[in-house]
């Protein structure tokens, strides 16, 4: 009795572990899940060309940033890790989700600036898979000023203010308010921010930009608690709220950034003909050596 009971169980539930290639009917490019496709009913179509898009960006090989649009990083699959875990997030029981977390990708950058150039750095910000709740925080930035300028452009100002009836707290330089979206039950339509960051080096030298979270005003709290339910929303940067780990771009400012251009008076200067010259000596004395051996 005990053996086809663990027969019958390994039958029905390995089927839903599975991930096949089959498109789903509305979201003909999408893989298809054993789970229900509600849990991706907000989000755009599946991109084609995603897994080139997200290749690219896991390199750090993609050109153009500005092809880096909500259609591929609001897509779960572009983000590391995440068919390892969505079954065990959403069709698994008991379902592994939880209350908060959230996370930079990439979370680290090390970046070379000329003096008086400006650099557009590129990460991000999403909600874990399984988050069953909304997630209100302070995006705070830290960086050397004497050394470097650092203005956030994307989220926009208009896109942070909009998001509370507290513009006056909700923006600043270098602090702003994020509300992060829910992934569980389904994956909500901002549960993934892009951020684009202009850095402007001011001087010659190295120095860290670090994006951390801050808990929020108390008017917040009360702000989405009200809106959401007090067990739909968690306040960021609390023992058991959201606490981010950490963004950080390594970054040195030089002078000048030197050409890797090739130059072929150099290349001539440590040219040893003299070695080339015996090389091709030792060549013709082992090849009038086969030749003789061939006559014999």
């Amino acid at each position: 009795m005990n053996l086809k009971i663990i027969i019958i169980s390994v039958i029905f539930i390995l089927p839903l572990c599975t991930v096949s290639t089959t498109g789903i009917v509305n979201d003909p490019h999408r893989p298809h899940y054993s789970f229900s496709d509600e849990v991706f009913k907000n989000l755009p179509p599946y991109p084609p060309d995603l897994p080139e898009i997200r290749h690219l960006y896991a390199t750090q090989t993609l050109q153009d940033y500005d092809r880096l649009t909500p259609e591929y990083y609001l897509q779960p699959e572009f983000y590391p890790g995440w068919f390892s875990i969505c079954n065990k997030t959403y069709c698994r029981d008991p379902r592994i989700h939880g209350k908060f977390g959230a996370g930079f990708y990439p979370s680290e950058a090390n970046i070379v600036i000329e003096k008086g150039a400006s650099f557009e750095l590129t990460t991000l910000l999403y909600t874990s898979p399984g988050v069953e709740c909304y997630q209100g925080t302070m995006i705070t930035l830290h960086y050397n000023k004497s050394l470097i300028d650092v203005k956030v452009v994307q989220p926009s100002k208009e896109e942070i203010l909009n998001q509370t009836p507290y513009p006056e707290l909700a923006y600043g330089k270098d602090k702003f308010f994020l509300l992060l979206e829910p992934t569980y039950p389904y994956f909500s339509e901002k549960w993934a921010r892009k951020f684009k960051i202009i850095i402007t080096a001011l001087k010659p030298g190295n120095c860290t930009l670090k994006i951390s979270n801050e808990k929020p005003p108390s008017v917040f709290d009360t702000y989405f608690k009200e809106k959401y339910g007090k067990f739909n929303y968690t306040s960021g940067n609390t023992f058991f709220g959201m606490q981010l780990p950490v963004f950080k771009a390594n970054i040195k400012v030089v002078d000048s950034i030197q050409s890797s251009s090739f130059n072929y008076e150099i290349f001539a200067d440590q040219f040893d003909y003299k070695l080339v010259l015996i090389i091709i000596l030792l060549i013709a004395l082992v090849l009038v050596w086969r030749w003789k051996i061939g006559k014999r």
